[in-house]
């Protein structure tokens, strides 16, 4: 019992931290909650983007593969590796964004991403149904609006090919 609340204690000045941007701090605790409990996902996550926020990137890829290997079923450590491995520009990311949605069909951050790789790498049609897929889901957020602008900016690159102005029009007013 003194184990899992000691534990569970670490983890939450740990996000305390986080709150407060002391990212280094955070680390200190997060890392004490696993010293006391190195089997919880949810605090590798928590460090991993600890990590991320300091530009360390290596231990990020570290601790949301861990997360990951304690939590098949994470869509969030997925979500995280992608953006990662994005932010290199190495289209792994694509891999790590497709296993979000296997695993969260609903998860709209991966598809937002996944239509972000699909469009800088010219795969337009990949990235369309991607962001069609956001906005089938009718939550009128920024994730909606993002998706509508940028099928419009997917058919106005395409408009001299297609002349697709009208559907593009269309997308960005709405």
């Amino acid at each position: 019992k003194y184990k899992s609340d000691a534990s569970l204690s670490y983890q939450k000045w740990g996000e305390i931290s986080m709150y407060f941007e002391d990212y280094n701090q955070a680390i200190v605790l997060l890392s004490k909650s696993l010293s006391v409990d190195e089997t919880d996902p949810q605090t590798f996550i928590l460090l991993g983007y600890c990590y991320r926020e300091l530009d360390q990137v290596k231990n990020a890829i570290y601790c949301f593969e861990k997360t990951i290997s304690l939590n098949a079923n994470s869509d969030e450590a997925h979500v995280q590796l992608g953006q990662l491995f994005w932010e290199k520009e190495d289209s792994t990311a694509i891999h790590y964004y497709k296993r979000a949605i296997a695993i969260n069909p609903n998860n709209r951050d991966a598809y937002y991403n996944l239509g972000l790789v699909y469009h800088s790498i010219k795969e337009l049609s990949k990235s369309r149904d991607a962001y069609h897929k956001i906005i089938e889901f009718g939550i009128k957020d920024s994730y909606f609006v993002e998706a509508h602008y940028n099928i419009a900016m997917i058919l106005m690159d395409d408009y001299k090919e297609q002349h697709h102005h009208k559907n593009a029009l269309n997308n960005y007013l709405i």
